[in-house]
């Protein structure tokens, strides 16, 4: 009976696309924790596909029912699925996409942005009347 229905995700969501968690029992974090690092099922971002459950939401938005995506995954895979940019707010940040700090254009890449941290990377603001170093967008837990 929502009217306002907001869905909230983080690793698990991805879990099945072959990108690891990162507190479960073979996630990132656990493994490094004890001394194992990496996962091997570990899959690069621009490998990994949009899962049924992002298909899923995608469905949900489109028959209006689903109103806001909150996620915490930096993997893309949100909006690769098709998932509309301005329900969508990635609190962590985007690996695919790098933010001019002075005129906020968002740039959405095909390829991992080099940088993590909100660091300058080397391109810079399309726009003639700006030219500005476009910033990654991802945070840096270290």
């Amino acid at each position: 009976q929502s009217k306002h229905l907001v869905v909230f995700t983080g690793a698990g969501i991805s879990t099945s696309s072959g990108i690891p968690d990162f507190r479960g029992p073979k996630g990132v974090w656990t493994l490094q924790r004890a001394g194992k690092g990496v996962p091997d099922a570990s899959l690069p971002f621009h490998r990994a596909a949009p899962t049924l459950t992002h298909m899923a939401l995608v469905e949900l938005e489109r028959a209006g029912l689903l109103k806001f995506v909150i996620s915490q995954n930096v993997d893309s895979l949100h909006l690769r699925s098709g998932f509309p940019r301005e329900k969508l707010a990635e609190l962590h940040g985007n690996s695919f996409k790098e933010v001019c700090p002075c005129c906020k254009t968002e740039y959405l890449r095909d390829f991992e942005i080099e940088t993590i941290g909100l660091k300058d990377t080397p391109r810079r603001c399309a726009d003639k009347n700006c030219g500005a170093r476009l910033k990654d967008t991802v945070l840096d837990w270290e």
